[in-house]
Order: structure tokens, then sequence, then C-alpha cells
């Protein structure tokens, strides 16, 4: 789960576990979280927690975001993006490339396109006043 704040920050980004119990874990280590309530839902309970949902009263002041930063759950992810980022790493032998710069005709792409016009020409009911 990659969950972010307003604003685009991560505020967790893991594995959720059964029944998101690594997530329920994360945030509830934090003293600032409102543990979470038997039978509520883990969605609406972490979009409320961190401040993403609707019912946001703005009276926590704990940033989630700079918590995730500061974490070793971002570390280690982060160090895992590094270990693709090497071993995906594009060699020239190994980059696609294509003979054309489209892969159909020109005239395909046409007829496609008008046949398209048609069908939505035909559907508008403006035509046959």
């Amino acid at each position: 789960l990659l969950l972010l704040k307003r604003g685009g920050e991560p505020v967790y980004f893991g594995d959720l576990g059964f029944e998101s119990c690594n997530l329920i874990q994360y945030l509830e280590k934090y003293p600032s979280t409102t543990p979470i309530k038997g039978g509520e839902n883990a969605a609406t309970w972490m979009l409320t927690v961190s401040g993403a949902g609707s019912t946001n009263s703005g009276t926590k002041s704990f940033d989630y975001a700079d918590a995730y930063a500061n974490s070793p759950l971002a570390v280690e992810c982060l160090s895992k993006i590094d270990v693709m980022n090497e071993a995906f790493s594009l060699k020239e032998s190994s980059k696609i490339t294509y003979d054309k710069k489209y892969p159909t005709s020109r005239t395909f792409q046409s007829i496609e396109v008008f046949k398209r016009l048609l069908k939505i020409y035909w559907r508008s009911p403006g035509y046959n006043r």
C-alpha cells in the first residue's frame, strides 16, 4: 500500500499484512495515533488517523509523512528501489527498438478514427430531428 497525505507525501509504503496488521502496528506505534477499535474498518481508520479522510478535524499536529521519511521502513524501501534500479538498468543490447515510428499505417489509423466518428454521429440524437 502507498498511503499519501494531502500534497502527495508518503505516510506509509509497505505490505499491509493479514487484515492490515502491518499498517495498524506501524501507525499505532506513534503516541498521537488513536488505536483502532474492534470491528472498525482499517481503511477508514488509516485515513482518519493520517488526516487524509473527509473527517479531518485538523487538530492533530503530528506529521506522519515526516515520521515515515525518517523511519526504517522508508530506508528499507529506498534500498529495495536502488537494488531494482541496478538490476534492471538498461544496457544497449537490451533496449527495445522498433523498425517503424508507428505500429500501424496512417491509412489504418484514419479508417479507425473514421469508424469511431461514425459511431459517435450515429449515437448522437441531434442529427435525426
